[in-house]
């Protein structure tokens, strides 16, 4: 059931909030499901939710102001593990 609630919030998150970028996390495996994604990053991605034990999430980018992209990701991703996510994009 909770995979289930887990697809339904990707759905809407790739529908409703039209993102630049989506990252699929699911059990050790990170899947780009659209936008333009450097390998590098998708690795960075994986890597910092396996350290912090999260076992499924997904990571965004929407517009933010002056149309700079803004990494947010699901809401059982902690702030500081938000933070991560948004230093491995920068560099």
């Amino acid at each position: 059931m909770q995979k289930l609630f887990f697809s339904i919030r990707l759905l809407l998150c790739q529908y409703g909030v039209n993102p630049l970028l989506l990252i699929k996390i699911d059990n050790g495996k990170a899947t780009k499901i659209c936008g333009q994604v450097k390998p590098s990053f998708l690795a960075d991605c994986l890597e910092i939710t396996k350290r912090n034990e999260i076992e499924q999430a997904f990571v965004y980018a929407s517009n933010g102001a002056f149309n700079k992209p803004v990494i947010k990701a699901s809401a059982n991703v902690p702030k500081d593990v938000l933070q991560q996510l948004r230093n491995a994009y920068s560099f």
